[in-house]
């Protein structure tokens, strides 16, 4: 494609150029209306297109109305003539009111005493898209190659190293930006190379350069069109400031460089000029290919190098294999509603151990160093997210980012693990610290806002919600019940029969409004555990159902059996408590002393 220019004349005086023209332009006389009442620069309308005021208030011959030259991809231009009461005089033919005549490069346009003349800007283009980093793109095989340029083995070989040197050895940023400009300079011959990143419109160098400063028509062409551009500058005219000269300039090429929303990030920009040197060989198309090849490496490369530290990031919380998946999709982690089953899991003796070892520092950290890795490659194992360390806490998610139907039982399969590590971890800890410790876990399922619950500055993929809060509760809990893993009612109703549980009781907790029901999971589900649990919900059925002399009677027996069993023994304290009260009402939950 090639690029179209204006010049616009008052006689022989030159007031301003364009170039390129690349959109719709309308030329007329000032109106009221137009946020800018300056003449001969190009201003946005209020409808949003471009226009140029050519003529005061005050020079009728000039029309409000406005003739609009629309550019072709041929090369041409379609003049048209919106004025009822002014026709402009287009090549020697006057054009009349809303019709319209397409015109080429030489082609002159009189209005008044004011000529446009519209020529080829120099200004070439591939009129092939960029690619976005990430979307495949086959081969266009209505695109001929150009057999009049031919290029010798050794060039094209070259080619071909340079641009798998930028896709494959750069491992920064910046060092993308050097490969790539070193090869666009050493391929074509060019005098200075740069990488040049655009904020709305205003460029500035990647790399920090003293170097003249860049065309402003070709990179608004690439910002414009995403599309690569080269030019052979014409000699230009000094406009006191208004335009910009590039006699010093034997060639220019720019290609853009684009982000994974196929946006402009920035561009590749080369430029070959004559001082104290003899003329290379000019750009043409093959050249320009190079660079925008060079430049679609750059781009795939960043938009490789952001996912890495993203995937790297994500590692923290994720697996290696969800870390990625987020990383190629991080949609994913926009915040939503879903359905989703919460640990939390605390470390029993933590407070009297920390003290114990608050003269060894090292050895405080290095156990619970040892003890964190073991729980969270638990819930690692079980594709869950690590959302957080409290203290001597760990929270844990599963069901989110990415669903998974088995939730709840993953997080109740970690859980278990979670026990086996601690029991395998305590013993050999044990004379180092001072004495052996455990785990509390608390796991509920329910309906949370999942997403970044951090800032700007921090990442952090969590949960917030009643549910999360009812979890925390319930891990508190199993101090109360002398358990070590404590599950609620929609957690134990998406189980099946490999998992063992006790129903234990309703509770109501601190900041919960309604009762939750709790059951234990058991650890190591023998005849003895089994024999405990039928008796257990056995009197629990008559303390619920109001028969307290019958649950007392049950519990009290239980309890000689299993004495160790604190689950039994609260339930018996209750069950007295409340068969020597006339108030029934507080019978059925029990409301815990403590968080």
């Amino acid at each position: 494609m090639i690029a179209i220019a204006i010049r616009i004349f008052d006689g022989p005086r030159m007031l301003c150029d364009y170039e390129p023209l690349d959109a719709a332009l309308e030329i007329g006389r000032i109106r009221d209306e137009d946020n800018s009442q300056e003449l001969f620069r190009r201003f946005r309308t209020h409808e949003g297109r471009d226009r140029i005021n050519v003529a005061s208030d005050a020079e009728l011959i000039v029309s409000r109305k406005p003739i609009i030259l629309a550019p072709q991809s041929d090369g041409t231009v379609l003049v048209t003539n919106t004025s009822t009461t002014v026709q402009p005089d287009v090549d020697g033919v006057p054009l009349a009111a809303d019709r319209s005549h397409v015109v080429g490069p030489g082609a002159v346009i009189k209005i008044g005493t004011k000529r446009i003349e519209i020529f080829s800007s120099g200004l070439q283009s591939l009129a092939e898209p960029s690619l976005v980093p990430g979307r495949s793109a086959g081969l266009d095989s209505s695109v001929k190659p150009d057999l009049q340029i031919t290029y010798s083995a050794d060039f094209v070989i070259r080619c071909f190293q340079s641009i798998s040197l930028v896709l494959h050895s750069a491992k920064s940023t910046a060092e993308f930006f050097q490969l790539a400009s070193r090869a666009m300079v050493e391929l074509l011959y060019l005098d200075s190379g740069r990488v040049l990143l655009q904020d709305a419109g205003q460029w500035r160098d990647a790399i920090p350069a003293d170097l003249p400063k860049p065309s402003e028509r070709v990179l608004r062409w690439v910002l414009t069109h995403k599309d690569t551009c080269w030019e052979v500058p014409r000699i230009a005219h000094d406009l006191g400031g208004q335009g910009y000269s590039l006699e010093e300039v034997q060639a220019v090429v720019a290609a853009p460089i684009l982000d994974a929303n196929g946006d402009v990030l920035g561009a590749l920009y080369g430029e070959r000029r004559s001082e104290g040197r003899n003329p290379a060989p000019t750009i043409e198309r093959p050249a320009a290919l190079l660079v925008k090849t060079l430049a679609d490496g750059v781009a795939a490369g960043l938009d490789r190098l952001e996912k890495e530290r993203a995937a790297l990031l994500f590692e923290q919380f994720f697996t290696a294999d969800l870390a990625q998946h987020l990383a190629d999709e991080p949609d994913l982690l926009s915040g939503r509603h879903a359905e989703v089953t919460l640990l939390f899991c605390d470390i029993r003796g933590f407070s009297r151990i920390s003290h114990r070892l608050k003269q060894e520092p090292a050895v405080m950290v290095e156990w619970l160093s040892a003890v964190m890795t073991a729980l969270s490659d638990c819930v690692l194992a079980e594709e869950g997210v690590l959302v957080d360390y409290i203290g001597d806490e760990l929270m844990a998610m599963w069901g989110a980012p990415k669903p998974q139907s088995d939730h709840a039982e993953r997080a109740c399969r970690a859980a278990l693990g979670m026990v086996a590590e601690v029991n395998r971890l305590s013993p050999i800890w044990e004379e180092r610290i001072g004495e052996p410790f455990g785990v509390g876990v608390g796991i509920n399922t329910g309906q949370a806002f999942v997403g970044n619950t951090g800032s700007l500055r921090k990442f952090k993929y969590g949960p917030l919600g009643d549910a999360v809060n009812a979890a925390s509760r319930v891990q508190g809990a199993t101090k109360q019940f002398g358990c070590q893993i404590l599950i609620t009612s929609p957690t134990r109703n998406l189980l099946d029969d490999q998992f063992a549980t006790r129903r234990l009781r309703r509770v109501r907790v601190v900041n919960i409004q309604d009762p939750i029901e709790l059951f234990e999971l058991a650890v190591a589900p023998d005849d003895a555990w089994r024999s405990l649990c039928s008796q257990y919900e056995s009197a629990l059925s008559d303390f619920e159902e109001g028969r307290y002399a019958s649950s007392v009677g049950r519990l009290g027996r239980l309890f000689g059996e299993f004495p160790n069993d604190k689950t039994t023994d609260t339930l018996l304290d209750h069950a007295n408590a409340v068969r020597r009260t006339p108030n029934d009402d507080i019978a059925p939950v029990w409301t815990l002393p403590a968080k």
